[in-house]
């Protein structure tokens, strides 16, 4: 589990790659806890540890991530550090990811109490890029791992449009 976070760090954090495309994206979007919907904020950044070409044919990509995260649903509420890794791969404009990571410094508030632990998840994501602007259709599971309280998951799909910073 450590690795996957220092793996994570260094992925996102890195400003000796410069040759891998970084994004900063902003999402909205619809969540699900306890079989009651609600919504999502998530902002993001992310950096591909591969090199990619908008005109590639066919290119894998592996990638870093790390954002914030609040959603509201279910009688529940939530905030989460989410730091993960992505796989997947990109043709032309277009790419797709599958990943997972664990939401840090998790606090759930429901029933009146405050409780803390934390958020691992998995994802998956459909992408375009026009120019420098992203955007990305990404569904995520989420289960809360929480003290004093039962486990339970958060199901997401959000929009999310972004800046792409690339050579």
């Amino acid at each position: 589990m450590r690795w996957l976070l220092a793996l994570s760090l260094v992925l996102v954090a890195s400003t000796a790659r410069a040759d891998g495309d970084r994004f900063a994206v902003f999402g909205l979007g619809t969540s699900m806890a306890a079989n009651d919907p609600g919504w999502a904020l998530r902002v993001e950044h992310r950096l591909d540890a591969t090199r990619t070409s908008a005109h590639a044919r066919g290119e894998p990509l592996v990638g870093g991530r790390m954002g914030v995260e609040t959603w509201d649903a279910g009688g529940h509420w939530g905030f989460a550090m989410p730091m993960g890794m992505y796989f997947g791969g990109q043709v032309n404009s277009m790419r797709t990811t599958i990943g997972g990571g664990i939401g840090l410094w998790t606090f759930e508030r429901g029933g009146g109490d405050v409780h803390f632990g934390i958020s691992p998840f998995a994802s998956a994501s459909l992408e375009g890029t026009v120019g420098k602007m992203i955007l990305s259709l990404d569904g995520r599971l989420a289960r809360q791992v929480i003290a004093e309280t039962g486990d339970f998951n958060v199901y997401s799909v959000m929009l999310m449009v972004g800046k792409r910073f690339a050579k």
